[in-house]
């Protein structure tokens, strides 16, 4: 594992504290049941991105989002919507519906993620 000659010069490694965990290693938390779970960082995502949209709903309770305003103030426009379907976002995190919109000439993706009642539009940071 480790290029380490044994005998001299090869230090003891320091044991850690009770209840210190490894670095990288998931925090591990207790629930109500005494039961250890896995509590992952991931689920707190700076790749995520909340943006204001202006969009059209038709009466037949379709949703397309028409432009955005991006965290830096600037608005964009969407040339095309190329796809509709639900999915998961895999950089940021959550779920919801996924439009696949042209901006500017590049494809990317948008998610309408629905949270007790309240709908929020989010993307992805690159």
């Amino acid at each position: 594992m480790y290029n380490v000659k044994r005998g001299r010069g090869r230090r003891a490694a320091e044991p850690r504290p009770r209840g210190a965990r490894r670095p990288g290693a998931p925090r591990k938390e207790i629930d109500f049941m005494n039961e250890i779970i896995d509590y992952r960082p991931y689920m707190v995502s700076e790749c995520k991105v909340y943006v204001d949209v202006s969009e059209v709903r038709l009466k037949d309770g379709k949703l397309y989002p028409l432009s955005f305003v991006w965290e830096d103030g600037n608005r964009y426009e969407i040339d095309r919507i190329i796809d509709v379907r639900n999915a998961a976002s895999l950089k940021a995190g959550g779920a919801g519906v996924r439009y696949t919109v042209r901006i500017r000439g590049q494809d990317k993706y948008m998610f309408l993620e629905e949270d007790l009642g309240v709908t929020k539009w989010f993307m992805e940071r690159k």
